[in-house]
């Protein structure tokens, strides 16, 4: 592994703990389920699934960390997260799938910069099966 896929597999970890533990935290001081993006969170780059923000923390140097709460009753939401990220020009570069978690990798170069979104989901997450996470870098 190189060494930018080991950091990216540490920050991984590290959401899915927060996960988990329902540890989640946010720079706004809005309610769960009333969560501000990071105010430099790239948006327009980065199509989150429909739904609310349940955690949300980082910036432009470290990376971001989102995690959505989709509809009850609604579509797979890390499918549907992932059919956005492909449909606005990423490409995926892994997959792996343990204990229930699914994880995806995908990038896309947007000028000088490529993205790197990590989005994942698992059956005993905080928010519940319905919720995805997102972590994601520059490079």
């Amino acid at each position: 592994m190189t060494r930018f896929s080991l950091g990216l597999l540490a920050a991984v970890v590290a959401v899915l703990v927060g996960l988990l533990s329902g540890c989640g935290s946010s720079e706004s001081s809005g309610p769960v389920g009333d969560i501000a993006l990071p105010g430099d969170f790239p948006s327009k780059q980065v199509p989150l699934i429909d739904g609310r923000v349940i955690a949300a923390t980082g910036t432009k140097a470290d990376g971001w960390s989102v995690t959505m709460q989709g509809e009850y009753g609604g579509p797979n939401v890390l499918d549907a997260a992932i059919e956005k990220l492909t449909k606005s020009g990423y490409s995926e570069s892994s997959r792996t799938e343990e204990g229930g978690t699914r994880t995806v990798i995908l990038s896309k170069k947007d000028k000088k910069e490529t993205l790197w979104v990590t989005v994942g989901s698992s059956p005993n997450a905080a928010g519940g099966p319905n919720s995805v996470f997102y972590q994601v870098n520059l490079s």
